[in-house]
């Protein structure tokens, strides 16, 4: 497996949330090569019909530009990609097993048993012996722990720990006041200096807490107890206690707490040979809820109680809090989306700010819809974590003392965000007079129209029709949406016998603006023509990789062009009038479906109107998404009828 492969799989992974493709997918790692395809196929299926969905958007066009990536791993490599997922697998278990490890050898001996219980909890998690016995000998050794001598008893004389004599209550205490002496012993040993005694006394009172709260336990401890004071010989003793120290599943969390009820350290089926209880602590006047008595020393302070820190290289976090890897760059802005400015006189200066919330470069580019509004710089610094996208706008160009704007920002990678910018100019004291006259003016014919003497001057029986060449993804009329494509007909939303803004805008093309006066009863048409932002005449880079495309497809998404295409030649040479042509051309395609390079050796296609027609309409076709960098359809034929008429395709 490639590294690389490896990135993007899991950078991928990581947006959805799944562990593997083969979970992504529901498919079992033994399955058929057909069961892969069709799965592909179903899921690349479903990617097409969600790219214009955002909440699945960049999840559906990993999948379609990637397609033959994951053929690649699930049917080609598949072995080598379910070998890595074990191999990961048995890392991430590794980690896992190796706190549930530390824990067993907190204690600084590790017992046959405690061993043995290790190697069960290994197996429930999937590792195999050799595994889990390396990983044991390498945190014996990162540790400085032993593993108990073979001939060394387990429990007995030697290791035997007197409970009632650390706690300091007598053989016969009660339940509350064993509890009410354990706690009061806590906080005694938290003063201590010596943190590694702290240590070793905080697990032998744990463990001799978790023996006397439990009566069958107890009973057991206190018949080995006796047999200890009267002198009975290990075996015996080891014999009597079997069976009341607790399991490693009960005993597995490797916390310690101050509370009784939580104080479960990490331990094996059977406790490690305990030490001989520490020294009794200094006399601290008569306590009856303790049992002993004696006076204070320096060392004897109370502060509050806190649980003992867990031995070192074991980590308290929970293992599954880790954020999600995001996925590749993202595009976010800072700014409003609408921002309100004031001009006066000279030109004014402002910025947006842009950031990349994701990872890896973000490459994109910034627009302005209109000549009055200049960008410094239209590329975005792919490199920058923030950025700011400075713009200019330029007073005296401004048709209206109110106008609006619209920068786009455009990644490669297909995230768009817009900005509207409303800016007025400010008015001088005159202006100010002349906005009250228009007012008062206004309100004059408003009553007047209301008592008959005027009709009313509306748009909706004059017709305004506007062409676009080639299409719009949208047409405004004084700044309000009328409509898409390459023919709007719009009968309201204008004064009559005033000049109104038209404008059309479509992504890689420059705004194509119009003004135009609309006389009542008499119907108006304005024709766009949307120039291109790229004349589009360098190819694909080296080094990109191209891959194969659908040519039925690739003609679905032309077809809709040829129309326009045919009248746009018209206009261009009017010789070809009336003719059917079949123009041949080699046309290359981005990742995004967007045309990239149009080379053609046709004779109808040397006139560099022609060929600036072809380019413009099929630039303005959204050709599949791809799988790779580019594709190339070498000898398309577009079949072109020239209408014998000058006239826009609708």
């Amino acid at each position: 497996m490639e590294p690389r492969d490896l990135e993007q799989i899991d950078t991928f992974l990581g947006m959805v949330g799944r562990t593997s493709l083969l979970d992504y997918y529901g498919l079992e790692a033994t399955c058929s090569d057909e069961a892969v395809d069709k799965a592909i196929k179903g899921r690349r299926g479903w990617a097409q019909g969600q790219q214009a969905n955002p909440k699945f958007r960049n999840e559906a066009l990993w999948l379609i530009k990637n397609n033959a990536l994951l053929r690649r791993v699930l049917v080609e490599k598949r072995e080598a990609y379910v070998k890595e997922l074990a191999t990961r697998s048995e890392s991430k278990n590794l980690q896992v097993l190796t706190l549930f490890i530390k824990g067993t050898l907190a204690g600084g001996t590790l017992t046959a048993d405690a061993e043995q219980a290790i190697l069960r909890q290994a197996r429930t998690m999937g590792l195999k012996d050799d595994a889990t016995h390396r990983q044991i000998e390498t945190l014996l050794k990162d540790t400085g722990a032993r593993r108990a001598p073979s001939d060394e008893p387990e429990t007995g004389a030697a290791n035997f720990v007197d409970y009632y004599d650390l706690i300091g209550v007598a053989l016969g205490a009660s339940l509350d006041e064993i509890e009410s002496a354990h706690r009061a012993k806590y906080r005694w040993a938290r003063s201590l200096r010596d943190k590694e005694r702290v240590t070793r006394l905080y697990a032998d009172l744990d463990e001799a807490w978790r023996v006397l709260k439990e009566p069958l336990r107890r009973a057991q401890y206190d018949a080995v107890y006796r047999g200890q004071m009267e002198g009975r010989p290990a075996a015996a003793a080891a014999k009597d206690i079997q069976g009341f120290l607790p399991g490693h599943t009960e005993a597995s969390s490797g916390k310690s707490s101050s509370a009784p009820e939580d104080s479960t350290p990490v331990s094996a089926d059977k406790t490690p040979p305990r030490r001989k209880a520490p020294p009794r602590p200094p006399a601290v006047g008569r306590d009856r809820s303790l049992g002993f008595s004696g006076q204070p020393t320096e060392e004897a302070t109370a502060p509050p109680v806190r649980p003992p820190k867990p031995p070192d290289g074991i980590r308290t976090l929970g293992l599954n809090t880790g954020k999600r890897r995001r996925a590749g760059p993202r595009l976010a802005v800072a700014s409003p989306e609408l921002l309100v400015l004031e001009v006066g006189r000279s030109p004014l200066e402002h910025g947006i700010i842009v950031r990349n919330t994701g990872r890896g470069a973000m490459r994109g580019r910034a627009n302005s819809d209109r000549d009055w509004l200049k960008i410094e710089r239209s590329r975005l610094d792919p490199d920058a974590a923030e950025q700011e996208v400075r713009f200019t706008i330029h007073p005296k160009r401004m048709p209206r003392p109110k106008s609006v704007a619209l920068v786009t920002l455009v990644t490669d990678h297909g995230e768009r965000r817009a900005i509207t910018i409303r800016v007025e100019k400010k008015r001088s004291l005159f202006g100010l007079f002349l906005v009250g006259m228009v007012l008062v003016a206004t309100a004059a014919g408003a009553a007047l129209w209301a008592s008959g003497w005027l009709s009313p001057q509306g748009a909706k029986d004059t017709p305004l029709t506007i062409h676009v060449d080639p299409t719009a993804e949208a047409i405004y009329v004084d700044e309000i949406q009328v409509g898409s494509g390459s023919k709007a007909v719009v009968t309201s939303g204008y004064l009559l016998n005033q000049p109104v803004m038209v404008r059309a805008t479509h992504d890689g093309f420059e705004t194509a603006t119009a003004t135009v006066t609309v006389i009542e009863n008499q119907p108006a048409t304005v024709n766009l023509h949307l120039q291109l932002t790229d004349p589009l005449h360098t190819g694909p880079a080296e080094g990109l990789t191209p891959v194969d495309v659908d040519p039925e497809l690739f003609g679905l998404a032309v077809k809709p062009r040829l129309r326009g295409l045919g009248a746009c030649i018209a206009g261009a040479s009017p010789a070809l009038a009336g003719q059917k042509l079949t123009l041949n051309a080699d046309v290359y395609v981005d990742s995004q479906g967007k045309l990239l390079y149009i080379a053609s050796s046709d004779p109808n296609l040397e006139s560099t109107e022609n060929l600036e027609c072809v380019r413009r309409h099929l630039r303005a076709a959204q050709f599949p998404l791809l799988d790779g960098d580019y594709a190339v359809v070498k000898g398309h034929e577009l079949k072109v009828t020239v209408p014998s008429a000058d006239g826009p395709s609708e």
